[in-house]
């Protein structure tokens, strides 16, 4: 009987002391999960905050770089399209209007023999005095209706002159002048040599000053025969 008591005792001890060293073993990795989670969550929430950061400031990156391609773009388009003003004006495509000087080419019969008839403007004379205009600072000019441009061809055809392929009145005609310094023009004007060669013809230019002046634009379409035209694409040179 004492040997049985002592048997079970040293069972129950046994016993207790496995279960305590279970109890101790299960109680250790309780703690240390519900700490390796703590440091997980609170290193997600860190991390979730500096990605949040980074977003706003790649956001407000991305917004600095669309308002400067906006502005680019504004200001590329605006600079083009000045130019194409530009280029328009000198072509004679637009009406201008400015200061400048209204020259007339009347008949002087006073200078006219009888047997020398009516005086007749020639393409050699016209474009003799549109040459020396254009020497002594017209910017644009027309005459009559017709607006002059680089291309503008004058010439006599069957009798008569001809500006822009269109056959001129009969004198008087008007020429119009536009020029930023209309009274050193007429100042020059005064003793060309163009002056002189119409009064041969017993032509007479006389010129008057004027404040403003409104050129017509060109009205034939500009022949682009030799002008090639290529689509641009982005990264070509």
């Amino acid at each position: 009987m004492k040997k049985q008591t002592v048997i079970l005792a040293a069972a129950a001890f046994f016993i207790g002391v496995m279960i305590s060293l279970h109890l101790s073993i299960e109680e250790k990795p309780k703690t240390r999960d519900t700490r390796d989670l703590w440091e997980i969550r609170t290193a997600l929430l860190e991390e979730q905050e500096r990605q949040q950061v980074l977003q706003e400031e790649l956001n407000e990156l991305k917004n600095i770089q669309a308002d400067y391609e906006d502005n680019v773009y504004v200001t590329q388009t605006q600079t083009l399209r000045n130019q194409i003003s530009a280029l328009q004006d000198q072509a004679g495509l637009t009406e201008m209007t400015g200061p400048g000087v209204e020259l007339t080419l009347v008949a002087d019969f006073e200078q006219a023999s009888e047997t020398e008839g009516f005086p007749e403007l020639t393409s050699e004379l016209l474009n003799r005095l549109v040459n020396e205009l254009n020497v002594y600072g017209a910017e644009h000019l027309a005459i009559g209706a017709e607006r002059i441009v680089n291309h503008t061809a004058i010439r006599d055809v069957m009798g008569r002159v001809y500006v822009n392929q269109r056959p001129l009145r009969d004198l008087p005609i008007t020429i119009l002048v536009l020029t930023e310094e209309p009274e050193r023009l007429i100042n020059y004007m005064e003793v060309s040599q163009a002056i002189n060669d119409l009064a041969i013809h017993n032509i007479k230019l006389t010129m008057d000053e004027k404040q403003t002046i409104t050129v017509p634009k060109y009205s034939d379409e500009l022949s682009l025969n030799y002008v090639k035209v290529t689509d641009y694409e982005e990264g070509e040179e």
